[in-house]
């Protein structure tokens, strides 16, 4: 069996593990997403605006990334941790005395006892 039919065969059995996150845009008031923070990276904004990060989770409809914006990033920093399950809600957007707008969301952390379902149930060691 060559790779194609290998790949084929994955395929037939649900068994192919799509790895290239699908891209979340945050535009409903109350919009979720819930899973497994796999990572946070550095991007650089195209607009000139600086720094944010680029989330990327596990979720019940697969890997996706999604950005939350500088001001969030800022609100959670050192408190998002890789391997651990989180609940993040839309909440709109809030306008700043600037003339500027942030998104808003609400973060909640699912605690590590409630995650034996899922295999886990350990905090990582970090």
């Amino acid at each position: 069996m060559g790779y194609k039919e290998l790949y084929e065969a994955a395929q037939r059995d649900k068994a192919a593990q799509v790895l290239t996150p699908a891209y979340v845009s945050w535009e409903t008031e109350g919009q979720m997403l819930v899973g497994k923070l796999i990572s946070m990276t550095e991007v650089k904004s195209g607009r000139g605006e600086g720094v944010y990060l680029q989330y990327v989770m596990e979720t019940d409809d697969g890997v996706v990334k999604f950005a939350l914006g500088g001001n969030a990033d800022r609100e959670l920093a050192g408190q998002l941790i890789a391997g651990r399950v989180y609940a993040i809600s839309y909440q709109g957007k809030q306008k700043l005395p600037n003339k500027r707008q942030v998104n808003r969301f609400r973060v909640e952390r699912v605690p590590s006892d409630l995650q034996q379902d899922l295999g886990g149930g350990e905090e990582p060691p970090f």
